[in-house]
């Protein structure tokens, strides 16, 4: 799961309503939709407040370009947004926390090395994920062949 590849957070504001802006991760979609007026808007044509690959920062864009929208009371849309980057964490050294629970999962099998089922299962359960979640990722990331079984009760990454 690994690939270098990184995540795109892009701020817009819906042109339509004109007193929403949102967070959309830009995956290469054509369209998105307003999440306050439902309407479908072409992605490229969006105009873009923000794009950054850290969603910290990106929220804490959305939040002040929102309060700006709402505050003001007018449809105006501001054009530059000034933010302290001093109010964003660090992240040196640090990896994400996983959330999902496939990215749990390939988290807690050690590259390059063999896990036990119970081993693996009892270090997922510190992260949140229960017995039941755990068995049907477990059994996806078997079908998807990113995890491999070389002996029975016993996995690797692919």
């Amino acid at each position: 799961m690994s690939s270098g590849w990184e995540r795109h957070y892009v701020v817009v504001v819906c042109p339509k309503c004109r007193v929403h802006s949102q967070i959309v991760d830009d995956r290469g979609q054509k369209s998105v939709r307003c999440q306050n007026c439902g309407t479908n808007l072409r992605f490229r044509k969006l105009r873009q407040f923000h794009n950054s690959t850290d969603l910290e920062e990106a929220i804490l864009i959305r939040t002040k370009l929102q309060a700006s929208l709402v505050g003001k009371g007018d449809s105006r849309i501001i054009s530059t947004i000034e933010f302290d980057k001093s109010k964003i964490k660090e992240k040196k050294g640090k990896k994400p926390i996983p959330n999902k629970p496939q990215e749990i999962v390939l988290s807690k099998i050690p590259a390059g090395e063999s896990i036990s089922f119970t081993e693996l299962m009892s270090l997922v359960k510190t992260m949140g994920l229960d017995e039941e979640k755990f068995e049907d990722t477990l059994h996806k990331l078997l079908e998807s062949g990113e995890v491999y079984e070389p002996k029975n009760g016993i996995f690797r990454r692919a």
